[in-house]
């Protein structure tokens, strides 16, 4: 690498942007358990946009799916850069690309206001955001396609390019130029698919917190709506009343609530959670573990057994 300032050369049309009040990347990424990967996305970042990444690391693409709307619902509407790179691990639902290509997936991108999310289209990385956004167009970007733009356009050399489209790790090497590329508002080439073609959330546990409740992928207005007063659900693990809210659930008895996460306003937009009122650990008392389907009989497509993530 030549000793000038590669990023001035790849963006010289970013630097309006990375002043922005409220302006953030955030890196939803698998590579991240490792934290030489973490440590190099973050670096690579800080040298593109010029201030330090939030990292979430996953471990497959459904937990990726919940961190890009935690991301978007914390950021509430603020220009925000989203990378997301997650192998889909025990993914049955065949993702948006289908044919297998020289060096992985392609990348796709959805705008959302001033949010510009990008990812791998290899499971469902995108399926709460189909769900929960707006109808948004899905653009496909396949990474020699892209590489070869800039080629042309004099902003890198062959070999560079080269390096790019075989490189083992993508996320750090392509996706936070391609990124970068999309926000400054780069002609880059890509094909416009529907999200139509990303396959449905089912409704499972995605995530135990450091109390034991239990999050899911599913909100409250798709099972209890509205409903107020301890309506009863039929869990894999018995029938659960349901809450509004955590402080409504008598000390010692597992309950559904209104969780904390989700995307808008209204209890009815939160996921809902699993809990043992009054600190209780539900994971361990009803032996919930992560990947686990929710309810034995819901009407969400795609809803099945699955195995434990890993």
């Amino acid at each position: 690498m030549s000793a000038h300032n590669l990023n001035t050369v790849l963006h010289p049309n970013l630097r309006n942007f990375i002043n922005v009040p409220g302006f953030s990347v955030t890196g939803v990424n698998d590579c991240f358990l490792c934290p030489d990967a973490l440590h190099r996305f973050e670096d690579r970042c800080v040298g593109i946009f010029g201030s330090r990444p939030s990292c979430r690391a996953v471990r497959d693409d459904m937990t990726a799916a919940c961190a890009l709307i935690a991301t978007l619902d914390a950021k509430r509407g603020a220009p925000t850069v989203v990378c997301i790179n997650a192998a889909p691990r025990g993914t049955n639902e065949p993702g948006v690309i289908k044919q297998n290509h020289d060096n992985g997936t392609p990348f796709g991108f959805v705008k959302y206001g001033e949010t510009l999310i990008t990812s791998t289209l290899t499971g469902y990385e995108l399926s709460l955001a189909k769900k929960l956004l707006p109808k948004q167009v899905l653009g496909l970007l396949e990474v020699p396609a892209v590489m070869e733009y800039m080629l042309q356009l004099g902003r890198v050399t062959e070999t560079q390019a080269q390096h790019v489209c075989n490189s083992q790790y993508r996320s750090f090497e392509f996706l936070p130029d391609a990124a970068a590329w999309l926000y400054a508002g780069e002609n880059l080439p890509f094909t416009e698919i529907s999200m139509d073609q990303i396959p449905d959330m089912p409704g499972i546990v995605w995530k135990i917190d450091n109390f034991g409740n239990c999050c899911t992928t599913i909100q409250t207005c798709e099972r209890v709506g509205a409903v107020r007063g301890g309506r009863s659900q039929t869990l894999h693990w018995g029938v659960l009343p349901h809450y509004e809210r955590l402080a409504d659930v008598p000390r010692g008895k597992a309950a559904i609530v209104s969780g904390s996460s989700g995307f808008g306003f209204g209890h009815e937009r939160r996921f809902l959670e699993i809990v043992v009122g009054g600190m209780g650990n539900a994971a361990k008392e009803l032996g919930i573990t992560v990947g686990s389907e929710v309810f034995e009989v819901f009407g969400v497509p795609g809803n099945r057994q699955r195995s434990k993530a890993s």
